[in-house]
């Protein structure tokens, strides 16, 4: 009868590393899918910033830059909107950003849901609106002409 206790004991003990090995787990694979998530918003923030920061510097009239740039995450277009455009662009959330009223100028495409107020920009695509489309490797290429009081994107 010793024995069949000690049986009971060590299938107990088994059973309960089972679950917690499991939970460990589970919080593992948790934790990780927070970090990358972090790590994302990261990622599209700096975008924002040095994207708003090439733009301020090349307001230099007749100042031309072209930039490389990596669109983060799971975007493949960047879209710019000449400042104080109220034109429709046939893209939802960013129809119902600008119509709103807000000062974001570029966006962030397919959702819309990433964008920012990247300085007094100037779309020269002869619209008001103009969107970038990434290639394979994800980069688009832009180019900034500064016009003293504003920066034209072509």
């Amino acid at each position: 009868m010793h024995k069949k206790a000690q049986i009971l004991g060590q299938v107990f003990i088994y059973i309960l590393l089972v679950i917690v090995f499991g939970l460990i787990l589970v919080y593992g694979v948790y934790a990780v899918g927070q970090l990358m998530n972090r790590a994302e918003k990261i990622e599209i923030e700096k975008f924002k910033i040095d994207l708003r920061n090439d733009i301020a510097n090349t307001k230099e009239f007749e100042s031309v830059e072209v930039l490389d740039l990596r669109i983060p995450g799971k975007f493949n277009e960047l879209c710019f909107s000449s400042s104080g455009s109220t034109s429709i662009t046939g893209r939802g959330l960013i129809d119902d950003k600008i119509k709103s009223g807000a000062k974001d100028n570029m966006f962030l495409y397919p959702t819309g849901s990433e964008s920012a107020d990247v300085g007094v920009i100037e779309v020269a695509s002869g619209q008001n609106f103009y969107c970038f489309k990434a290639g394979d490797n994800g980069y688009i290429q832009v180019k900034l002409k500064g016009l003293g009081d504003r920066t034209r994107v072509c």
